[in-house]
């Protein structure tokens, strides 16, 4: 509007140059603390012990992990490539880019451990005919394939777990 009364001479400036954005509040990202990281993993049992560290200790999304591949992980550098993300909708599963717009690299806690779980996975693929292979989920259903409803299973144990204790450093 300002503009099209700066083009018909009905104003000399634009005011909406001279006025400033409001500051964006921060509110400061919660995460979980060791107990209840604990909780969580007590009650979902094995299928979730992924997905539970993978959140609470390197900070993803349960659409991040997802869409995780074991060939997204470098082993050397101890890093997890976040190139996308899964998406649920009436019409299915659809793989997008991360919530951020943009892949990213975040650094695996020691404590995860995928090595002794992509060991498991690949007996458990071999003991039905299934070679294991490099674009794999990492949570995946008994075949391989993408597990469904990872985010829904893990908004069910955070609400069992209650909020965040402690602001994440």
């Amino acid at each position: 509007m300002a503009y099209q009364a700066l083009t018909w001479e009905l104003i000399a400036k634009n005011p909406a140059v001279l006025s400033k954005a409001p500051k964006q509040e921060r509110k400061p990202m919660l995460a979980y603390d060791a107990s209840q990281t604990a909780k969580l993993l007590q009650v979902e049992g094995k299928r979730i012990h992924i997905p539970v560290p993978l959140a609470v200790m390197c900070g993803l999304k349960p659409g991040d992990i997802a869409a995780l591949r074991w060939n997204h992980i470098d082993w050397a550098g101890a890093r997890a490539a976040i190139i996308e993300s899964v998406e649920q909708t009436v019409e299915g599963v659809h793989y997008k880019e991360p919530k951020s717009g943009r892949s990213r690299a975040v650094d695996l806690s020691p404590s995860v451990i995928l090595k002794a779980h992509r060991a498991r996975q690949a007996e458990g693929l071999l003991a039905i005919g299934i070679r294991s292979a490099e674009d794999m989920f990492i949570v995946s259903d008994h075949e391989g394939a993408p597990a469904a409803g990872t985010d829904r299973r893990m908004a069910t144990l955070a609400g069992r777990a209650g909020p965040p204790a402690h602001p994440f450093p």
